[in-house]
């Protein structure tokens, strides 16, 4: 999990963030460590502490306590040079509408401390990297939202940071926008030896892009790691769900699960759906396979599904204190 101080790019120690003795901790003693070749997710609702940590690691608020290193430089007391490692794409406000992408890019890269010779190409690659070339001599404050997006994307990796920051990075994006963006931020971490932290509301995208994540509640980690142990340990096993075609087929399938499979627990159901929950340890599939084909045998609904229970009802679970 990140290995040593050598391999980590991002090693926060006890981030603590209070912004006045009235209010309540904006972050709350928050570590973690993100290796090379590694995208590390921030999931929480909103007021959770995910932008407040973004601020901390990138200089722009200092922490009440505690530290973090990026690539090896403190960013409390050796904040100029540990900004230089990293990129970063706020949630908010991320490009200057006034300004053509090229020219902003341009500008970005100048700040990050490019020689001059190379600026040009710099930016022309990163322009060609996130399909920028036909809007890229056009004021930014024009773009779509899904190209404002990309400029912002574009603007936190021209220059080629080690540490990416990425808050909200796919919002407002169409869903092809999305997947391409996808691609672009998952290219970053597995080829080009990077370290990237991203937030985000959607599950989905943590799912295809983090190969861990931290779930925030009230500026703490409530569980930490890779996704699949997270589902493991907080999921609570296997979701079932019927759809019937006539009123009538719910209240067989409930005396039917009564008396052949008690350990489904009924979590919700209308008319014509019903959706069950199993355990892990109590998921013997075969068995599980074979009582559902018994009960379709007898009381003739039109479908089920089986799924593991998902991130987001993971994270539904942990946001709403169910755990």
């Amino acid at each position: 999990n990140g290995g040593n101080v050598r391999e980590s790019l991002v090693l926060a120690k006890d981030l603590n963030k209070k912004y006045a003795p009235f209010l309540p901790t904006s972050v709350d003693n928050l570590s973690f460590e993100v290796g090379k070749n590694e995208c590390f997710g921030l999931l929480g609702v909103n007021g959770a502490g995910k932008t407040t940590t973004f601020k901390m690691l990138t200089g722009e608020i200092m922490p009440t306590s505690g530290s973090a290193l990026i690539s090896g430089h403190d960013i409390v007391t050796d904040t100029h040079r540990a900004r230089l490692f990293m990129g970063y794409c706020p949630q908010f406000e991320a490009v200057i509408g006034n300004m053509t992408g090229r020219e902003m890019l341009t500008m970005y890269a100048m700040v990050r401390g490019i020689p001059e010779k190379y600026i040009a190409a710099e930016v022309e690659r990163i322009i060609f990297k996130l399909d920028l070339p036909r809007y890229a001599d056009k004021l930014s404050g024009t773009y779509s939202g899904g190209n404002k997006r990309k400029l912002a994307v574009a603007a936190a990796i021209v220059g080629d940071p080690k540490v990416i920051l990425l808050d909200e990075p796919s919002t407002g994006m169409d869903p092809v926008a999305k997947r391409f963006l996808w691609n672009v931020i998952s290219d970053l971490y597995s080829n080009e030896e990077k370290s990237v932290i991203l937030t985000s509301h959607s599950m989905a995208e943590c799912e295809a892009l983090c190969s861990r994540i931290g779930i925030m509640v009230a500026g703490r980690f409530r569980c930490e790691g890779q996704i699949q142990d997270i589902k493991n340990r907080f999921g609570g096993g296997y979701h079932v769900e019927f759809r019937f075609t006539e009123n009538g087929q719910l209240t067989q399938l409930k005396t039917f699960m009564a008396a052949t499979c008690p350990q489904m627990v009924e979590i919700e159901s209308t008319d014509l759906y019903c959706l069950y929950q199993i355990s892990q340890e109590e998921a013997h599939l075969p068995t599980l396979f074979k009582t559902i084909k018994k009960a379709k045998a007898e009381i003739g609904f039109e479908a089920f599904s089986v799924s593991q229970t998902s991130l987001e009802q993971v994270f539904i679970k942990f946001a709403d204190g169910a755990m």
